[in-house]
């Protein structure tokens, strides 16, 4: 996950767990999610995926609007 994702869910209050795109378990499960789509990171919150930061789609993900 990238350092500005981490940043921002910390500041705003939200655990998270990272899983390091090292293992391979880890990168397959993020190819199958983004579903071909490139970008880091892929963040998966209550069923809905998000591909890369964008920080005002995930406050509106995370209800923070």
């Amino acid at each position: 996950m990238c350092n500005g994702t981490k940043e921002f869910l910390s500041q705003n209050g939200f655990f998270y767990i990272d899983h390091p795109l090292e293992d391979p378990a880890n990168r397959q499960e993020a190819r199958r999610l983004s579903r071909g789509e490139r970008g880091i990171p892929v963040i998966r919150f209550n069923g809905s995926v998000l591909i890369g930061f964008d920080r005002r789609r995930l406050k509106t993900l995370l209800g923070l609007d």
